[in-house]
């Protein structure tokens, strides 16, 4: 289970959610919206019960990495460069 999405949140702000399970049952899962960035360690199942069915996915396979600071640097560059393939 792996992914980003990216969807409207009650606010009407873009907001996108990285998430990649790293073990059985455990999952590291950040947001990012309004040029904040959140993460956190939760359940699969916590995420499946927080992530909103009206998101779009743009994309289905991440990196992991022990060292979060690189992870989300290349999670970024992913996520940058598969918004500018779609919006050409």
């Amino acid at each position: 289970m792996q992914g980003v999405a990216i969807y409207r949140n009650y606010h009407d702000e873009a907001t996108l959610i990285m998430y990649k399970e790293y073990s059985n049952n455990n999952v590291f899962f950040s947001t990012f919206c309004n040029k904040k960035l959140q993460y956190q360690f939760i359940s699969t199942k916590c995420l499946t019960e927080i992530m909103p069915k009206e998101c779009i996915h743009i994309l289905t396979s991440l990196p992991f990495n022990r060292d979060i600071n690189l992870m989300l640097d290349i999670w970024f560059l992913l996520i940058k460069n598969r918004l500018i393939y779609l919006s050409t």
